[in-house]
């Protein structure tokens, strides 16, 4: 989204192309793109969702419960899970630097958890590939 945001804004002389690929085209459509699916689950789990999310509780074991129920409906179905996005949801749970410096500070969404994470897979992959 930066390169997009910064192409757009300022247009680059010289620049020719710029591939974008899975990056949503803005944070806001995302995010509603994500409210949506949270809205499938039932409405006593968004209830809770939404108010851990407000109240700063998103480490607790409840919303990481209903935050693996979501990955499993809309980022990951395989059962199990690849390894390697199992290891970045951990890795985000256990050294969360990245994730409350830029993300949840602000604002602790689903989005933002779900950027994070993959993210991070993204990252873990390309690694891998080197």
């Amino acid at each position: 989204m930066l390169g997009a945001q910064y192409a757009a804004s300022r247009a680059p002389k010289g620049l020719k192309r710029l591939i974008i690929s899975n990056s949503p085209a803005s944070m806001d459509l995302f995010e509603a793109g994500m409210n949506a699916l949270l809205e499938e689950f039932p409405a006593d789990v968004v209830r809770k969702i939404r108010k851990h999310e407000a109240d700063g509780t998103t480490h607790e074991q409840e919303y990481q419960s209903f935050m693996m129920t979501f990955y499993g409906k809309h980022i990951c179905n395989m059962d199990p899970m690849p390894e390697v996005l199992g290891n970045s949801l951990k890795t985000m749970e256990s050294e969360p630097t990245v994730y409350r410096t830029m993300l949840v500070l602000s604002k602790p969404t689903i989005s933002t958890i779900l950027t994070l994470a993959i993210g991070r897979v993204l990252l873990s992959l390309r690694s891998r590939a080197r």
